[in-house]
């Protein structure tokens, strides 16, 4: 099927062509588009002629009745297949809508979320369903609002997919079932802000609105504040010292002025002397009154500089406080972000403490089961770079293959491609040297098994466990035994299924489940995303402590195997969880949004803790 409408907007794409809007934007189309055939589509295509159809319109008319009919008869036998889209009477949901019809003019109102904190990502409540659409239909959603909103507003194929998406397709039954979406991680809203969605779903169009408000985020506010008062603060400060000089220009001005009157008033009775009496007065007043009149202008022209030169120093003040606020909130997110990086040297310790540990525990291995690595004793020094390689014993090793030389330095890997007599020939991966005292081990490279990476190698080679044979050879009891030997979570060594790959790379008939390999791959990506958890906050613990997660209500067997893989064993490590961190575990587990925080793992979990000791 074809779809005439990309854009969703009611209006056929080659029309839009023609016309010269855009067909896969809604928001452009023949009613907002200048041009003759745009404002003849937006009429409705009426013809402006006063006297209607010319004559030479009807054989053309007759023409393309013709041309209908034809194929209308060849056809009749066939059957012309209806494409069934979204539509509001075949739309319900649960719970139910708050209130609407569905349409354009009544849409569906789902129950709006008030307290949404910035940079969170929420569903409706309402579980949206639509039947009677054609199976395998892609249905696609637009927010008419999009550009106001920031593309927060999606759909969530409820089944399967935890992510927002624009387009679900129908199933075999013609369903979708779906919520809305409201992702404000992109752009948290920090200043908080509402939101409203105007949703349409498919062509034929079902509506709907859902409001959304995000709160504050409570630091920005606090700093808004802060800075508010600061400003009213330093203002206030400015003010007071404004008033100050003013008050204090205003009383030197009104001293001089005063100083000046007398010395006019004096010079006036000294002049008057030779005038009468009413003259010299009447000049001594005239002459008061102007030195009062320039006072009070001195005075008012000290004061408007005082309130400037105050004004603009409050400015000056209050941008040099925001920008010293910025740079020691810079300061400190730099020092935070350094404090959280653990140097490597400590990582490297603890893991050398790890490998130590895995050791000690070798002698509780049953290795006449399980067999020891062939190995012997160099006859003589070897070089850096050697191509042969003269041991004690060759008959211990194959023609050709690897191995590895240890002294007390430490280990390197060889390979051999032959063997004379009691000399491997054609050596390779001979780093540095090494002494007669130094023994040659063989060791396969079991990082070929799925499920053995670096570090798990590197312990089992502390154990006493190089070849394929010797995990070929691994007992239900060893399996369980060298599971918890190398510290992996539960189950781990027989879900990975070690001794049936061991014996199908040794040529040996062996079945794999792919089933339980492929639950397997799925712990192991859990357990690399161990470093997005805040480990600090949770504590740490290890397989030897770990404690029956399912006892608390909402973690089932496979749940709990995932809180393994991450390294999440007791009750004490789930009731630290803060919200974040439990927004941290639920991703990591690949839980249903927000479902870790919903069941109250923290809290039942502390109760369990509690009750443990």
């Amino acid at each position: 099927t074809v779809d005439d409408d990309d854009d969703g907007d009611g209006w056929l794409d080659q029309d839009e062509i023609n016309c010269g809007s855009d067909p896969n934007d809604p928001e452009s189309n023949p009613t907002n588009t200048d041009g003759e055939i745009c404002i003849k589509l937006a009429d409705g295509g009426e013809d402006d002629l006063e006297d209607g159809l010319s004559w030479w319109c009807f054989p053309l008319c007759f023409l393309l009745l013709l041309l209908v009919l034809v194929p209308l008869l060849l056809l009749r036998d066939k059957v012309i297949a209806v494409i069934d889209d979204a539509e509001p009477e075949n739309t319900t949901a649960k719970p139910k809508f708050a209130e609407g019809a569905g349409t354009k003019d009544n849409p569906f109102v789902l129950k709006p979320f008030k307290t949404v904190k910035a940079g969170d990502t929420i569903v409706s409540k309402e579980v949206i369903t639509i039947t009677g659409i054609t199976p395998g239909l892609k249905v696609k959603s637009v927010d008419y609002f999009d550009r106001e909103n920031g593309r927060k507003f999606t759909m969530q194929d409820q089944s399967g997919s935890d992510e927002g998406v624009r387009m679900i397709e129908a199933d075999e039954e013609g369903e979708m079932v779906f919520k809305l979406v409201f992702d404000d991680s992109h752009d948290p809203t920090i200043a908080g802000g509402e939101f409203q969605g105007a949703v349409k779903v498919g062509r034929r169009s079902v509506y709907l609105l859902w409001d959304v408000k995000v709160k504050p985020d409570p630091e920005y506010v606090k700093e808004q504040k802060k800075l508010e008062a600061d400003r009213k603060k330093a203002e206030k400060e400015a003010e007071k010292q404004a008033k100050k000089e003013a008050a204090e220009a205003e009383k030197q001005a009104k001293k001089e002025a005063k100083a000046e009157a007398d010395k006019a008033k004096k010079v006036a009775e000294a002049e008057a002397e030779e005038k009468s009496k009413k003259q010299a007065e009447k000049e001594a007043k005239a002459a008061e009154k102007q030195a009062k009149k320039e006072a009070k202008a001195e005075a008012d022209k000290a004061k408007k500089a005082a309130d400037a030169k105050a004004k603009k120093e409050v400015e000056a003040k209050a941008k040099k406080e925001a920008k010293a606020k910025k740079q020691a909130k810079a300061g400190e997110k730099e020092t935070k972000k350094a404090a959280s990086k653990k140097p490597a040297a400590t990582k490297e310790a603890k893991k050398q403490e790890e490998i130590k540990r895995v050791k000690s525990r070798a002698k509780s291995i049953d290795f006449k089961v399980l067999g020891v690595a062939s190995s012997t004793k160099l006859r003589s020094e070897v070089k850096k770079g050697a191509k042969k390689l003269e041991v004690a014993d060759a008959k211990e090793f194959a023609d050709a293959g690897s191995a590895a030389i240890t002294d007390d330095k430490g280990s390197t890997m060889i390979t051999w491609t032959g063997k004379d007599g009691n000399t491997l020939t054609g050596v390779g991966g001979i780093t540095r040297v090494f002494g007669k005292a130094s023994v040659v081990m063989v060791r396969d490279d079991l990082q070929v098994i799925k499920g053995i990476g670096p570090f798990i190698e590197e312990k089992l080679n502390a154990l006493g466990i190089t070849t394929y044979r010797q995990i070929a050879n691994m007992t239900a009891k060893l399996e369980t035994q060298v599971n918890e030997a190398i510290e992996f979570f539960p189950g781990r060594v027989k879900r990975d299924q070690w001794v049936a790959q061991a014996k199908i790379l040794l040529g040996e008939d062996a079945k794999l489940d792919e089933k339980a390999l492929k639950q397997a791959e799925e712990l192991e990506r859990v357990a690399q995303k161990a470093e997005t958890i805040d480990f600090d906050t949770l504590g740490v613990a290890t397989i030897d402590e770990k404690d029956d997660l399912q006892t608390i209500k909402g973690i089932g067997p496979f749940i709990a195997d995932k809180l393994y893989a991450l390294g999440i064993y007791t009750f004490a490590q789930v009731g630290n969880m803060t919200p974040k961190i439990e927004e941290e575990v639920n991703k990591a587990i690949e839980f249903f949004p927000g479902r870790v925080k919903r069941d109250e793992w923290a809290k039942q979990a502390k109760e369990l803790a509690k009750n443990k000791k």
